[in-house]
Parts: C-alpha cells; structure tokens; sequence
C-alpha cells in the first residue's frame, strides 16, 4: 500500500495506529515479529480504547 493510502487510512479510521517499521520487508509480521508484537500490544493496551475514551463512530 503507498505511504499516502497507509497515513489517509490512518487518518480516517478514528482508533487506528500507523506504525512503519524501518528495514522490514513486506510481511513485517514474519521479518520483525518482536515489533509487531510491541505495536499490537501498545495498541490494545492504550487507555484511551480501555477506558471508553475513544468515540469509534466519529470521523476526523
């Protein structure tokens, strides 16, 4: 997906999260699985989507 797509999708999806991993190929999953693992948890753990901060029908 080009970094435009990634930063309007980003932008457009009221949780979401970009995270770029610098030097991984195209399936980050496999070629930096720690760094998945930390961004997937940082984002699951945000206080913001634990305590019902977030409004996830609003649009930005």
């Amino acid at each position: 997906m080009p970094p435009a797509w990634r930063e309007t999708v980003a932008r457009l999806v009221p949780t979401a999260a970009l995270v770029t991993v610098p030097g991984a190929a195209h399936n980050v999953a496999t070629t930096a699985p720690a760094r998945v693992a930390d961004a997937v948890r940082a984002f699951l753990t945000r206080p913001d989507l634990l305590d019902g901060q977030v409004d996830t029908h609003a649009h930005r």
